[in-house]
């Protein structure tokens, strides 16, 4: 509704401005229209011998009307067009006095049709009224007809205009409309073109996710291949010496009269039975491994067939009792002799029954073991319950992993392998069903399976083989920060395997890290000795969050919110690259002119660090002739006065700046005696020299010169650490750079 009100109202506005844009028009002509009939009404008065002063006097009457209007106009328009219809129907009444006419009437019909196009269509009825009041205040021998003239008059033009008036609204109203939809145009388009660059940089982003993905799946699986490779060539490795030792240790223990012995000593034979106990231990667990890496593989062989899940507990139930008598514990059966037959293999799961019974044995002291199984419609569920010392609820989760213990014991009456839980999870997985615990500290756990009453096919574990990692569709993304654009394209051109994007500061790269995960960052610094730099430079400072090599100044703030906004393995890279953000950054230069310079940026630099100059001495200092000729003739062929004189050599610029000072200097930045940057710092020393601007030109990429003249620093840092084959790599690529590695090997 509000809606509604609002375009009504915008509707009335635009008609009202077009409306009384139309009535300024006409109201601007008829006063043109007045001006020029008064001076043809002076020349008609002049042409005449009388000397009777009442036309002058009607005259001089609309002169000063005609001033009032055009001073009345500048407060109010609607008052001096009312008091430009009442000069009209004044005029009109003086002519016919003039005139001595007794038609005053018709000299009045002008005045209501002007009426009508001066003011809203009603004007003309209101206007044709009082105009009717003054012939009937005159009394004219005929007023009535004239008087009803005029009413016809006003009647008539109220008709004419009124069609005129109602195309006007209706072509406001259609004319708003067209604006309102060119502006909801314009405002869909901005909303789609920010969606279509929206939905551009996620899907950049979901294919460099989709690669990172194939890429962590690839190396999964390798590491996974490494395990079950090392899991079988060391069981095979391990199991030939331990049978050798299990063998050996049988028979010396049981057989020492194969050894010329009638009987060992019995220190002898508990060392001997400690041999085969530890033998024996090594033994499964070189076992258990294999069992986890062939269930890992799916290779490990199930023969499922329906099972009688009531023999199968009371058989490991049975198989178990030693171990609960010895400590005094009581096993407890809670299982119908009518359960359903799962389709499941025996053998491994009287194995998982056996290691959860046995766990629960080794971790309870007195009470009791209870084992129960219930039957659902498609499913059974087996609980192992104990009254042990429990499970704190932060292990629970963690319960199950490989080589982990409830307090990690090592030695004592609880020492385990650690792999009793993950073989008995991975067993009840390949069945189809799931394992859980449930416990409490200080009264005990229960551990639950289920294991479906119907076949299922598991490919939970299953490994599919990986093609090669998709291509990315473009180029990795390396942030330039500090940067003009020129850093970015001069990386650009010279290294094509990256995309580089200048950014301005560190927020915007916090900004743009959610969205596009960088492959680097490059932080631009100033090589100027004594610089701090922008307030970005110095990103990749600091060692409280990463390790760096190098050591230019910088600022350890930032660098460390970059660095705790990028991924761990992206690096930070600082260092000085060609750009005018650091030239000019301690406003050493009023501009930086690459070569080769138009008349145009030459003249426009010039205009915009010499503002409002009659005629402006200016100072070249550049040891090439040509170039010196070349700007000579560029300031003569502009409008502009310039006396120009020249230095080709530092010196020779700082000698002549003392002697006649300039309003300017164009300083190239690498001459032969000393650089553009030495002399711009001899004339900072020299108050007399200190506030003459300076135009820098250089023939290469702004501020390559001066990397190129005096060198700069070189920074990596990263927030993870340094990985020794990443630091290999590093010390290599400097060692690179010495003259001793162009130097070919004679050995």
């Amino acid at each position: 509704m509000r809606m509604l009100l609002n375009a009504s109202r915008q509707i009335r506005q635009a008609r009202a401005l077009n409306l009384e844009d139309i009535q300024q028009r006409v109201f601007d002509s008829l006063l043109v229209l007045m001006a020029a009939t008064l001076f043809v009404c002076l020349w008609l008065i002049g042409l005449r011998t009388t000397t009777d002063l009442r036309p002058l006097a009607v005259w001089a009457g609309g002169v000063v009307a005609l001033l009032a209007v055009r001073w009345l106009e500048r407060h109010s328009r609607v008052a001096a067009r009312s008091l430009f219809i009442v000069a009209c129907i004044g005029a009109g009444v003086a002519c016919s006095w003039l005139l001595r006419l007794a038609e005053v009437g018709y000299l009045l019909v002008p005045a209501v049709l002007m009426a009508g196009g001066l003011f809203d269509t009603r004007a003309s009825l209101v206007w044709a009224a009082l105009t009717a009041g003054v012939v009937a205040l005159l009394a004219p021998p005929d007023w009535p007809y004239q008087a009803g003239m005029l009413l016809a008059a006003g009647l008539t033009s109220w008709l004419c205009l009124r069609p005129l008036h109602v195309l006007l609204a209706w072509h406001s109203r259609r004319s708003l409309e067209t604006t309102l939809l060119a502006e909801e145009l314009r405002d869909q388009r901005g909303k789609l073109n920010r969606t279509i660059k929206d939905l551009d940089a996620s899907y950049k982003l979901l294919q460099q996710t989709n690669r990172e993905l194939a890429q962590a799946r690839q190396e999964a699986e390798t590491l996974y291949s490494m395990r079950h490779r090392f899991a079988t060539n060391l069981s095979h490795e391990l199991r030939t010496p331990l049978n050798i030792i299990l063998g050996f240790g049988q028979l010396i223990y049981t057989n020492p009269g194969l050894y010329g012995y009638s009987s060992w000593s019995d220190a002898l034979r508990r060392d001997l039975a400690q041999i085969r106990r530890n033998a024996g231990y090594l033994s499964e667990l070189v076992d258990d491994i294999v069992d986890l890496a062939r269930m890992d593989a799916l290779s490990m062989p199930m023969r499922r067939e329906q099972s009688d899940m009531s023999q199968l507990v009371w058989e490991t139930v049975d198989t178990v009792a030693s171990l609960a008598k010895a400590k005094g514990l009581a096993i407890n059966v809670n299982c119908p002799a009518s359960l359903p037959r799962p389709f499941v293999d025996p053998v491994r799961i009287r194995q998982v029954l056996s290691n959860l019974i046995a766990n629960a044995v080794r971790y309870t002291d007195r009470g009791s073991i209870t084992v129960t199984v219930e039957a659902d419609e498609d499913q059974l569920t087996v609980h192992v319950t104990d009254t042990g010392c429990g499970i704190p609820a932060e292990e629970t989760a963690t319960i199950f992993n490989e080589f982990y213990q409830v307090g990690r014991p090592k030695t004592g009456a609880n020492s385990g392998k650690g792999l009793g839980l993950a073989i008995a999870k991975r067993l009840v997985q390949m069945h189809g069903g799931s394992i859980w615990v449930e416990s409490e500290v200080g009264r005990g756990s229960t551990f639950s399976f289920t294991l479906p009453l119907q076949e299922k096919t598991v490919g939970l574990l299953k490994r599919v083989s990986s093609g090669p990692l998709p291509k990315a569709s473009s180029r990795p993304v390396v942030f330039v920060v500090n940067d003009d654009g020129i850093a970015a394209s001069y990386l650009s051109r010279r290294i094509e395997s990256y995309e580089f994007v200048a950014v301005d500061s560190a927020d915007q790269v916090l900004s743009l890290v959610a969205s596009e995960r960088p492959a680097g960052v490059i932080v631009n610094a100033s090589p100027i000795a004594g610089d701090p730099g922008p307030s970005t430079a110095g990103l990749a400072a600091g060692q409280d969050r990463g390790e760096s090599a190098g050591a230019p100044n910088s600022d350890a703030a930032a660098q460390q919110r970059i660095l705790a906004a990028l991924p761990e393995d992206v690096p930070v890279i600082e260092c000085s690259l060609p750009s005018t953000s650091w030239v000019s950054g301690r406003r050493l230069f009023q501009a930086v002119l690459a070569k080769p310079i138009s008349p145009e940026r030459l003249t426009a630099a010039l205009d915009q660090a010499l503002p409002n100059r009659a005629r402006t001495h200016l100072l070249l200092a550049d040891d090439d002739r040509g170039f010196v000729q070349l700007v000579r003739r560029m300031l003569e062929a502009t409008p502009r006065q310039f006396r120009f004189s020249a230095a080709y050599t530092g010196q020779d610029a700082l000698s002549s700046m003392r002697s006649d000072p300039p309003d300017a200097l164009l300083l190239d930045l690498v001459m032969p005696d000393m650089d553009g940057f030495d002399v711009v710092q001899a004339m900072r020393e020299d108050p007399a020299l200190r506030q003459i601007p300076v135009l820098a030109i250089t023939a290469a990429t702004p501020g390559e010169d001066r990397i190129a003249s005096q060198g700069t620093a070189f920074r990596v840092c990263k927030r993870g650490s340094f990985r020794a084959g990443e630091l290999v790599g590093l010390i290599t690529s400097g060692l690179s750079l010495s003259s001793w590695a162009q130097v070919p090997s004679t050995g």
